[in-house]
């Protein structure tokens, strides 16, 4: 659980995700596979990108991507 702007914020990665946290020019992202969900329109797993300012998720990314360094995980982030 995180404060921003004074209110408490919970991420949506669960235990056992297999979280890892990164910094890229001094801000901290935190990155985690989610499973699809009935309602999701593209049936795949994805990785959600998380920082305080902003979330993103990406469809498309290699199986090793827990090895990769924080340049490439940010990189990733971006891709469509």
């Amino acid at each position: 659980m995180r404060s921003v702007g004074g209110v408490e914020r919970v991420s949506a990665a669960g235990p056992d995700t297999g979280r890892r946290t990164f910094y890229h020019d001094n801000v901290m992202w935190m990155v985690w596979e989610r499973p699809a969900r009935d309602s999701d329109i593209e049936q795949s797993t994805h990785l959600v990108f998380e920082s305080e300012e902003c979330v993103r998720r990406v469809r498309n990314f290699p199986e090793n991507w827990r090895e990769l360094e924080p340049n490439e995980l940010y990189e990733l982030s971006w891709r469509i």
